[in-house]
């Protein structure tokens, strides 16, 4: 989900969304209805009318073809949409951490990512997000 993986906590729930719908309709569900309940719609969009608003809604946000294959396989059910704000944020600083080794200026990635320098800083400060963790302690022997 725009280099979202399961590694930064993306709940099981979107990972399944992902591989059935693609990561941009997943992420369109996600900055729409996410922390919320969505009822999927039953029946084919062919005939939609627009007295059904929830299938006009779910075409705007995900696209025709998401939203055919959404109401395909949830037709009639009501989806909890979790908010990922943990895994968008990882990806988030991943990104920011993957630009600064790639040169580009702590200033430049203030205004890249519309935050303060300080906010860059404390970004770049936190422990390597793709090391894995080493304890604290080292071996005896």
């Amino acid at each position: 989900m725009s280099n979202i993986s399961n590694d930064d906590g993306l709940p099981p729930s979107i990972a399944e969304l992902c591989l059935q719908l693609g990561d941009a309709a997943t992420l369109a569900l996600v900055k729409v209805y996410g922390g919320r309940l969505l009822y999927v719609p039953v029946g084919p969009l062919v005939g939609l009318v627009e007295s059904d608003t929830k299938g006009c809604e779910l075409i705007e946000v995900v696209g025709r073809a998401a939203a055919e294959k959404l109401i395909e396989i949830y037709g009639g059910d009501t989806l909890y949409v979790p908010k990922c704000q943990t895994a968008i944020q990882r990806a988030r600083w991943r990104k920011i951490q993957n630009d600064f080794d790639q040169g580009i200026d702590p200033d430049k990635l203030a205004v890249k990512y519309s935050l303060s320098i300080r906010q860059i800083f404390y970004v770049l400060k936190k422990v390597d997000i793709s090391a894995p963790k080493l304890s604290a302690q080292g071996e005896l022997f």
